[in-house]
């Protein structure tokens, strides 16, 4: 099980511009699949509250909101999954809620992830480990991301 979560709070970037790719390489069923809560991107500009997968807080002393409960209003919101083959993908904003159930199926659910970011991503320091952390970097909060370690594959 992957608990409901967004990924920014997670990383050392603060950024609109993102997109998270969600790329299973087994078949995945809609019952086991990653759920993402539409238009969640846009319900908090500052990100909600990271937890680590067995729920205790990432960061001491954050002043995030605490992450809506999900599963108590899945009959008002609109949550999407879709059955997937291996190469198929989901892309979502760094903001968009998501997790997926538990895989109780024979069938295993590996999956790969990327992350990437546009332009406007800035460096910001949280108050702890980031997930993954970058213990080399060394910018000042609200710095580009122009370091190795993010390379720029675009520039206009």
């Amino acid at each position: 099980m992957t608990p409901w979560h967004h990924d920014e709070p997670y990383y050392c970037v603060q950024a609109d511009q993102s997109v998270s790719f969600w790329i299973p390489l087994d078949p995945v069923s809609r019952n086991v699949a990653l759920e993402c809560v539409a238009g969640s991107h846009r319900w908090s500009g500052c990100g909600f509250r990271p937890t680590r997968f067995d729920g205790t807080p990432l960061y001491s002393g954050d002043d995030f909101p605490a992450m809506p409960d999900i599963d108590t209003q899945r009959d008002r919101l609109t949550i999407r999954a879709w059955e997937m083959e291996p190469g198929d993908a989901v892309a979502f904003h760094f903001r968009t809620i998501h997790g997926a159930p538990a895989n109780t199926s024979t069938i295993p659910r590996r999956v790969f992830s990327a992350r990437w970011m546009g332009s406007d991503a800035r460096f910001i320091r949280r108050k702890g480990r980031t997930s993954p952390p970058f213990p080399g970097l060394k910018l000042e909060d609200g710095a580009p991301l122009e370091v190795a370690g993010f390379p720029v594959v675009y520039r206009r």
